[in-house]
């Protein structure tokens, strides 16, 4: 993601922030509130922070931080105890149509509905099936993206724009919403996310390559970055 974050308290102004997790596909479990989605608690959570040709790498006490995948709110990314699913990073539908489409179409809603309504498949290309994730698969999913604490994913409003911080080695770790709009969307006022980014999965090799990877939030007009 590119955003302002202070790992160890020192502020990154628009830095490259890389999270990762490290995890065993076979501790992924459905939600046990009967709603349809995904989640993994069980790994290594891991920072870097690169600004000005300078990285900071650091590495998430236990706990903290989990991998999910909300089939009926069309969200996935990573969220934590202290923040909530929008907090370290929400990646989601967000249907909005008043930032000229910069966070419109998405694959994570593409993936949501033909998995809740499998009758829409004719309404999308062969290959957008295979994405679909539980999330014990390699699959890549894009959307909005927002790093909010009180985040909604239905609407992606943000609520609450003070960040909380997730403890690493290096001490307590802080990501804030740098990019958002103000508008109205369904009578519903308040900030919403106009980022874009994108969530893939990986099985790695034995020997540790990383299985989960959340790898950029691009501002928008902003050049990709690899």
């Amino acid at each position: 993601m590119i955003t302002d974050v202070a790992p160890g308290g020192h502020l990154y102004k628009r830095a490259q922030v890389h999270l990762s997790f490290d995890a065993d596909a076979s501790t992924a479990l459905p939600f046990s509130d009967g709603s349809h989605g995904f989640i993994n608690g069980t790994g290594h959570a891991h920072v870097t922070v690169t600004s000005g040709g300078h990285a900071v790498s650091a590495s998430l006490r236990t706990g903290q931080v989990y991998v999910y995948w909300d089939i009926d709110k069309a969200s996935v990314g990573f969220g934590s105890t202290a923040g909530g699913r929008g907090y370290p990073l929400s990646i989601t539908a967000n249907q909005d149509s008043f930032s000229n489409g910069l966070v419109e179409n998405s694959s994570v809603g593409a993936v949501a509905d033909l998995t809740l309504a499998p009758a829409e498949s004719t309404f999308y290309t062969a290959e957008t099936p295979t994405l679909a994730t539980d999330p014990t698969n390699e699959t890549a999913l894009s959307g909005a993206a927002s790093s909010c604490v009180a985040f909604d994913p239905v609407t992606s409003a943000c609520s609450n724009f003070t960040p909380v911080a997730l403890q690493t080695n290096l001490g307590p770790l802080y990501l804030f919403e740098r990019y958002t709009d103000d508008q109205t969307l369904n009578g519903i006022a308040g900030p919403f996310s106009i980022n874009s980014g994108v969530f893939w999965s990986e099985l790695g090799r034995q020997g540790g390559d990383d299985s989960r990877r959340l790898p950029f939030l691009e501002p928008p007009n902003s050049p990709r970055r690899r």
